[in-house]
């Protein structure tokens, strides 16, 4: 008889633990963003043998704020020396913004282990694509950077998607915290000024008793919407209704071919940072670096140093040739 209850009593602590660990792991796997808004996908190790797509699970309590629309920051960047430096940079900004989720798109056909380890180390629910340019616009005179990128991300919020905003972030700008809290209410597309922006110093719509009735910036070239990429964000909602919306491959029309894709009129545009009165953002740029050598460790007085760990950290001459 006790045999018997043992071998019963085995079968149900069998049974319990597999229901137990099926639930789990649907959990483990399914992980609401920021909001609850959507579902993501995530199994860390599928993502360490392809590092083809990588996505931050997203934590409830990290600054998530049920009652506030998710902002989904779509930041192209590539490989260079001031890659990681900028990134740091404009994460320290984000990492203090509630419900926020950050699309990285690399313009490479591979991700870069080093720069999926720092998003990772971030906190920030993120995904991290890979959207290289397609080789046919790579030799134009003037190359249309950033477009596959944000082509790629603008793909990933149709497929996971329906509610919230979508903002262009470059990688290289600086943003003021009151740039997110204006635009986090966006109806269809809002606009505000950019600092540093051609030889005006900025770029802004023209507004008159709330209304915007124009545009003020230093290169026009007939375009309906001269405004810079830094300048403009989209409500998810509005921007799913378009499903012929998308950026073309026209360097400098990048902005205005998106904006005309959108059917809007000036009069749909909401203008934020006081009837555009402040700026928040600036288009500041890095100055250039060259990519370091490799360390001479051989040398005698070098051997067994911090060096050769150090060089991990550094982007090298041979670092360009890895990604393209």
């Amino acid at each position: 008889m006790k045999k018997v209850e043992a071998i019963n009593f085995l079968y149900v602590l069998v049974l319990s633990t597999t229901v137990f660990l099926i639930f789990t792991y649907k959990e483990l796997t399914e992980t609401k963003s920021p909001g609850g808004r959507m579902r993501l996908l995530w199994n860390w190790r599928s993502v360490q043998e392809s590092y083809h797509l990588a996505v931050y699970p997203c934590i409830e309590s990290f600054r998530v704020r049920a009652h506030l629309p998710v902002i989904y920051v779509v930041t192209p960047t590539y490989p260079r020396p001031t890659q990681i430096p900028e990134l740091v940079r404009l994460a320290q900004t984000l990492m203090t913004v509630p419900n926020l989720f950050w699309i990285v798109a690399e313009d490479a056909p591979i991700l870069n282990p080093r720069v999926a380890s720092y998003l990772d180390g971030t906190g920030i629910c993120h995904a991290y694509l890979a959207a290289p340019m397609p080789e046919s616009y790579r030799g134009e005179l003037k190359t249309p950077r950033g477009v596959s990128n944000r082509r790629a991300g603008m793909d990933w919020i149709r497929k996971h998607v329906t509610e919230g905003v979508m903002y262009f972030a470059d990688d290289d700008n600086t943003y003021h915290l009151d740039v997110f809290e204006e635009m986090r209410w966006t109806k269809k597309v809002s606009m505000w000024p950019v600092g540093l922006v051609t030889h005006l110093g900025v770029s802004s719509p023209v507004v008159i008793d709330g209304r915007v009735i124009g545009f003020y910036d230093g290169w026009i070239e007939g375009r309906k919407f001269p405004v810079d990429m830094a300048g403009f964000a989209v409500g998810i909602p509005f921007f799913l209704s378009k499903v012929d919306a998308e950026m073309p491959y026209r360097a400098g029309f990048e902005e205005d071919g998106f904006l005309r894709s959108l059917e809007i009129s000036v009069d749909d545009v909401e203008p934020k940072a006081d009837n555009c009165t402040k700026i928040y953002v600036w288009h500041t740029r890095t100055q250039k670096a060259t990519p370091a050598p490799k360390i001479a460790t051989n040398i005698t007085h070098f051997t067994d140093s911090n060096l050769s760990a150090l060089e991990k950290e550094l982007f090298l001459e041979t670092s360009e040739s890895a990604f393209h």
